[in-house]
């Protein structure tokens, strides 16, 4: 590779990620190589070089990085990724690659909301009660909220899953954003939600249900974001781009 131009890893599959790579490829001396998970169907394919696919662990990703002869890492992955970025910062530290966490800053909180730890202690919330909750939270820890008393979920993910309704009393409903105030006000009206499950991921695209959760008179159970390695932070695009001029 050209002394002159340096690769940066951007671990991706966030809107943070997208924009960064846009500026980091119009950057000079550097080049952008993002990687995605692959688990969203149609992703929207940012600027650079592109590849999809986890690095199976750390020494997986520490041997992608000798590879590609990486200068630097930037993790832009979702707040609730943790896996890889605990990857992340292993790797780069074996690696003596320097390593920073673009994150968006997380949701205040507000007076009404219900806080929790991990979806587990989210679901526990609802035994013995009979409610109608939206969940957006994902499909991954979908599971903890079978047997949880309430009588209705609605699960909302960007991609249909296609397993069948993963709880009982339980509709699925695929959709992607970006969502309206008046759209997330009349799905809770629609369906007599009472309570909305959601995790504390932060940014501008998630406020809508927030916000139309607060004028519906809907419950926020709000989950809260992982404990993550320490590393050096910045939480906007702009802000990852200088970092790398630093260098």
């Amino acid at each position: 590779m050209s002394e002159s131009v340096r690769a940066v890893l951007i671990l991706g599959g966030t809107g943070e990620a997208f924009n960064l790579a846009g500026r980091i490829d119009a950057l000079p001396g550097w080049r952008p190589v993002t990687s995605m998970a692959g688990r969203t169907r149609s992703p929207r394919i940012p600027a650079g070089e592109v590849v999809f696919g986890g690095f199976g662990g750390v020494e997986g990703l520490a041997e992608f990085l000798k590879e590609r002869e990486a200068s630097a890492v930037i993790d832009a992955t979702h707040p609730f990724a943790e896996q890889i970025t605990r990857n992340a910062a292993e790797g780069c530290s074996e690696a003596g690659i320097p390593l920073l966490r673009l994150e968006r800053p997380p949701w205040s909180v507000k007076a009404g909301w219900r806080c929790f730890p991990d979806a587990g202690a989210a679901a526990r919330f609802f035994r013995g009660r009979e409610e109608r909750v939206l969940i957006t939270s994902g499909r991954k820890e979908l599971g903890v909220f079978a047997g949880s008393g309430a009588s209705f979920f609605l699960v909302r993910t960007v991609d249909p899953i296609q397993d069948g309704p993963p709880l009982e009393n339980c509709e699925l409903l695929a959709a992607r954003g970006p969502f309206t105030v008046a759209g997330e006000k009349k799905i809770l009206c629609d369906y007599g939600i009472t309570w909305l499950v959601t995790k504390n991921s932060g940014g501008e695209a998630g406020l809508s249900k927030l916000i139309a959760a607060e004028e519906a008179g809907v419950g926020v159970c709000v989950i809260n974001r992982p404990a993550l390695p320490d590393c050096e932070r910045v939480e906007t695009a702009l802000e990852a781009a200088r970092w790398l001029e630093r260098l």
